[in-house]
């Protein structure tokens, strides 16, 4: 007779997995159209250097030469405008969740959904905004992740693999640090794992080799580095920080004054307490030491266990659902020693940076991994439901305020393009990540490969006369504003009724001549508008549609 006791528990599963992954998806497909934050420097590099150095070169320490040539692609064949690069991260993303989806076959169903959902989580929690709603960050986070499910699979799956399998982990590594700095952190997984299956030596030979040979085409090719300092002391304090990054992220409002403040009133009023004796005590969040140390120290005991329970009993049914768990959370553990070794001088200088939203992608695998073991192991099915669950239920209320970071990211990105396509970069404006010097080294190179923003039809009117009717508006405001590309500029303020969403408007002086463009400005309110114009002239400009 078939057990329906768990059913409601397992439409909890499945509607928790639709709470993350829909919300994941609709963010990747609603990231920015236009560059932001690092994808400034990385055209300037396509744009200015010759096949095949401008994809070979390493750039901050990084090799990537799979997510160079997706944008190289784009810039070339579909001239910008991200869709390459946000398709290809949805699609690796997916693939991601299939290949670790394939190896929780051998567990019970409600298991397997209750593992599933935990590699979901680390996957598609909007923690990881900063990578799921910037297409550039996609196709390296999600071709790493997508190798190292790859690697795992075919090392995890069987005892005692030999030199084909451990050729072909060794191969997904090789790609893998050539798509990103962690891709390295992949054999970090995989050496483990020749140990938990009990591997032959010539398995154990082939992997090292591949190793040997990805470490020395890395040397070859440049690695920019540079020297590193010997501080283990900082080295192991800052790696127990990061790997606890996705729960101080989780409950970052709870324990940070300044965000209080901006909760509805009653929720900040509740907490408010709460967050001014925790920063009083240990200081601010991204700062302090508890309970991120503690809280680090739990899980890497708690992989230390899994891998010796996984270890000491090699043939139950649960264990390469097991094996891929701990291989998940070993790889973000190492990619976490190699951030905090690496990138110690950086965070001396910025020490907030080091729960910075960008590596959330790889902690978030840490305790996704060990959680998707954890799972596995259990006994009960009806624990590891509950389990499952209880750890959603908790990440929910995160899933609202990370996903308003997510839309502040896409306008900042917006509204700094529209402003440099007119020439402009406010010094007053949002700009988020992007680096002023970055985008006036881009913009000559953008324009005059006629890629990017300089693909709309509203830029190519831009110094021209638009043969159209200026539009209705209201509440008009011009600001001179102080331009970082040292030249006179504008900024322009005003409300009309003509469709918003990712329309754009002409903005023309007096003359008739157009010298800016204006975007929606939702912030401000649903029928507001905001935009940018060179020139010093304060004169109220007109605002007009695309010429039909």
């Amino acid at each position: 007779m078939k057990n329906t006791t768990d059913t409601p528990h397992r439409t909890a599963v499945w509607l928790a997995a639709a709470a993350f992954l829909l919300p994941a998806l609709v963010v990747m497909l609603r990231a920015p159209r236009v560059p932001y934050a690092d994808q400034w420097r990385f055209q300037a590099h396509l744009l200015s250097t010759p096949f095949p150095q401008n994809v070979m070169a390493a750039d901050n320490g990084h090799h990537e030469l799979l997510p160079s040539l997706v944008r190289l692609a784009e810039l070339q064949w579909l001239h910008g405008g991200q869709w390459l690069q946000i398709s290809m991260g949805i699609v690796l993303l997916l693939a991601t969740l299939a290949l670790g989806w394939r190896q929780l076959a051998a567990l019970p169903s409600p298991q397997r959904q209750a593992a599933g959902l935990a590699l979901l989580l680390g996957l598609c929690w909007l923690g990881n905004q900063r990578v799921l709603g910037h297409g550039n960050e996609t196709v390296h986070a999600y071709s790493v992740t997508a190798l190292l499910l790859a690697g795992l699979h075919v090392l995890g799956q069987r005892l005692r693999p030999g030199a084909g399998a451990a050729g072909i982990a060794a191969l997904c590594g090789f790609v893998a640090a050539f798509s990103f700095g962690s891709g390295i952190a992949t054999f970090a997984a995989f050496f483990p794992m020749l140990w938990l299956t009990r591997a032959r030596p010539a398995a154990w030979a082939t992997l090292s080799f591949g190793l040997v040979l990805t470490l020395a085409a890395l040397q070859l090719t440049g690695d920019s580095t540079g020297a590193l300092a010997f501080a283990p002391l900082s080295w192991i304090s800052s790696w127990l920080r990061w790997l606890a990054g996705p729960w101080i992220h989780a409950v970052w409002p709870a324990l940070d004054p300044a965000l209080t403040d901006r909760l509805p009133h009653a929720l900040g009023a509740l907490l408010s307490p709460l967050a001014s004796a925790y920063d009083d005590r240990f200081g601010p969040v991204m700062l302090a030491w508890f309970p991120h140390i503690p809280i680090a120290l739990a899980g890497l005991a708690a992989l230390t266990w899994l891998l010796l329970k996984a270890w000491q009993a090699p043939n139950t049914p649960s264990l390469p659902a097991q094996r891929l768990g701990i291989g998940i959370a070993l790889f973000a553990a190492a990619t976490g020693a190699l951030v905090a070794v690496v990138r110690d001088a950086y965070f001396q200088t910025y020490p907030d940076q080091l729960l910075a939203p960008r590596y959330l992608v790889w902690s978030s695998l840490f305790w996704s991994g060990l959680l998707l073991a954890a799972v596995a192991r259990a006994s009960s099915p009806r624990r590891a439901l509950s389990l499952i669950l209880v750890v959603a239920l908790l990440l929910l209320p995160s899933q609202v305020w990370t996903a308003k970071l997510a839309g502040s990211m896409r306008q900042a990105a917006v509204h700094t393009a529209v402003a440099a396509t007119a020439g402009v970069v406010d010094r007053a404006a949002a700009l988020g990540e992007n680096v002023p010097a970055e985008i006036a080294t881009a913009l000559p190179l953008q324009r005059q490969a006629q890629v990017e923003m300089f693909t709309w039809p509203q830029a190519r009117w831009l110094g021209r006369t638009p043969p159209s009717e200026p539009l209705a508006v209201r509440d008009l405001q011009v600001e001179a504003v102080d331009n970082m590309l040292e030249t006179p500029a504008r900024r322009v303020r005003f409300a009309t009724d003509a469709a918003g969403g990712d329309a754009r408007l002409l903005l023309a002086d007096t003359d008739g001549v157009a010298r800016g463009l204006a975007v929606p400005d939702p912030g401000a309110g649903t029928d507001r508008w905001i935009g940018w114009m060179e020139g010093g002239d304060t004169t109220p400009p007109q605002a007009m549609r695309m010429p039909e």
